[in-house]
Order: C-alpha cells, then sequence, then structure tokens
C-alpha cells in the first residue's frame, strides 16, 4: 500500500496510518480534497467533511475489479453467547425466581466450575452486532451518545466512552 493509498484510508476510516514526517502526505491529501491549507488543529472539527470527501477514493482504492462492493454480511460466531442469556442462568435459580443480589452468596444452591462450564456450553451462539447509535445534541458543541448517555467533547465516528458507531439519522 503507497502512502498515498494510507493516506486516503486514514481520511476515510480516521485510522492513523501515516506518522512522523509520513503525515505531511496525509496533510497534503486533506488540503488536496478540501481545496484549501488546513491548519493540523482543525482535523478534528473537519473529520466528517473529510470523510466525505474521501469517501470516492477510499471506494475506488476498496474496488477488486468488480463494478460494485456488496457488504459483507455477519457471520455466526460459533464461540460467543449472549451475555443477558448468561446472566438469566445465574440470576433465577430452577424454579424461576430471582436470586437477589444481596444474597448470592448465602444462596442455598451452590454450584461448582463444571456445573457453570456445562451451563455456558449449554447456551446457543449468537453473532455479535456491533454497537450503534446517534448523537444527541446538547445545544452547544458538545454532544451525547445515544447508547451510553455519556458526554463527549467532539462529535466523531465513534463514541470514546463505548465504541459504540456513530450514525448518520438518513443512515438506517
Amino acid at each position: 500500500m503507497t502512502d498515498r493509498e494510507k493516506a486516503i484510508v486514514m481520511a476515510y476510516t480516521e485510522i492513523c496510518m501515516l506518522t512522523g514526517d509520513k503525515f505531511q502526505v496525509f496533510h497534503k491529501y486533506i488540503e488536496d480534497i478540501l481545496g484549501r491549507p488546513v491548519m493540523t488543529h482543525e482535523l478534528a472539527f473537519l473529520a466528517d467533511v473529510i470523510k466525505k470527501r474521501s469517501k470516492a477514493d477510499f471506494i475506488e482504492l476498496c474496488k477488486d475489479g468488480s463494478d460494485s462492493i456488496e457488504p459483507l454480511e455477519p457471520e455466526p460466531c460459533g464461540d460467543a453467547v449472549s451475555r443477558s442469556e448468561a446472566l438469566k442462568k445465574f440470576t433465577y435459580n430452577h424454579k424461576g425466581e430471582r436470586i437477589p443480589d444481596y444474597d448470592c452468596d448465602n444462596f442455598p444452591v451452590q454450584i461448582d466450575i463444571k456445573t457453570v462450564k456445562e451451563i455456558l456450553r449449554d447456551l446457543p451462539s449468537v453473532t455479535p452486532q456491533p454497537k450503534t447509535g446517534h448523537w444527541i445534541d446538547d445545544d452547544g458543541d458538545n454532544a451525547i451518545c445515544g447508547c451510553c448517555n455519556r458526554l463527549n467533547h467532539l462529535y466523531g465516528t465513534y463514541c470514546k466512552h463505548c465504541g459504540a458507531r456513530m450514525k448518520a439519522r438518513d443512515e438506517e
């Protein structure tokens, strides 16, 4: 991959691929697609514009000779289980009664690690889904993550607290 191709990937994905003296390749690419000089402190505020302007170059870079790029379907993952289903197995007794959190240590049924492993093995496999959400505007320069409800000081592609990918409202 050339440095210019790394600059394109970096502009579209916000994943740093050029550091040190090579960062100037990325900086020049940004100035080329924006058509003006850009100060480095502006980069964070221009992230969405940079992504939009670099999208065509990124798609062209990703093409494998076919005319269209098909989205990948999530593949089943044989080693992933639902956290909520696992917790249910250890939160309710065999009669379906909830075990109080404060009384777990005193619950009369003690289970050994072998039983825990059997319970976990019997849970069905699930396909992990990426966490996505939307920014909630706080009427200022900040945004609140729609997934974890925590304040972020800059809009970005991902919430810095929970890692959710933020989608545009029209990108459902």
